[in-house]
C-alpha cells in the first residue's frame, strides 16, 4: 500500500529540519517522482505490504479514535476545521490497490458520505491531482491529522510509523507526544 507524507508534516520538515529526511533506505521506502522537478512530480510516498503487521496497527489506532476526531473537529454543521486533515484510501488507475492520499477541507455529505480536497500529488491516481476534490465513505478513511497550538501534528498515526523507519526519526520533532488533544479526553 502507498502511504503519501502528510502536506503538513512535509512543511514542518522543510521549515525546521533538513529535506534530506525524506528519503529512507530504498528498502523501506520507494519515493517516486515525475516532471522536471521535486514539485513537479509526485509527494515522498513510502510503500508497505498490504499485510504489514504495525502500519495496519497505526490504521487500526487511528480509525479507533476517529470519532473522537470527527466529533472535535467538525464545530456547527457539514464543514470541518480548515486545517483537519484525513488520509483516505482510492483505488489506483492502474487497478493495484489503493493509494492512501492526504486530504483537507473536509465537509460531511451526511451519512457516512464525506467530501475533501488532496493535499498530495497523487501517483497513481488517473486524473486526480492535488487541488482535485473525491468524495469517499467513511471506511475510505486510514488517519488523521490536526495542527495543535505550536504547530506540531496530532494523529497522524501512520506518520509515526514512517518516523520510526531508519533516517526519519527527526519526524518525531513534528508530531505531538501524543497523538489525541488533552482537550479532547
Amino acid at each position: 500500500m502507498r502511504q503519501t507524507w502528510s502536506r503538513a508534516l512535509m512543511r514542518m520538515l522543510a521549515l525546521g529540519l533538513s529535506l534530506a529526511l525524506l528519503a529512507a533506505p530504498a528498502a523501506a521506502q520507494k519515493t517516486q517522482s515525475g516532471g522536471q522537478g521535486a514539485s513537479d512530480g509526485p509527494d515522498p510516498v513510502t510503500m508497505f505490504a498490504d499485510d504489514d503487521a504495525v502500519m495496519n496497527a497505526a490504521i487500526d489506532e487511528a480509525l479507533a479514535s476517529l470519532p473522537l476526531f470527527l466529533r472535535n473537529v467538525f464545530e456547527s454543521g457539514a464543514q470541518a476545521l480548515p486545517q483537519a486533515q484525513l488520509k483516505i484510501a482510492l483505488p489506483t488507475a492502474s487497478g493495484s490497490g489503493d493509494e492512501i492520499i492526504w486530504a483537507d477541507r473536509v465537509q460531511s455529505l451526511g451519512g457516512d458520505r464525506y467530501m475533501a480536497v488532496l493535499i498530495n500529488r497523487p501517483v497513481d491516481l488517473g486524473s486526480l491531482q492535488l487541488g482535485s476534490s473525491v468524495e469517499f465513505s467513511r471506511n475510505a478513511i486510514r488517519d488523521w491529522g490536526l495542527p495543535s497550538a505550536d504547530g506540531r501534528l496530532y494523529g497522524q498515526y501512520t506518520s509515526r510509523v514512517i518516523a520510526d523507519l531508519t533516517g526519519n526519526q527527526d519526524i518525531w520533532n513534528v508530531l505531538m507526544p501524543d497523538p489525541i488533544p488533552m482537550v479532547w479526553r
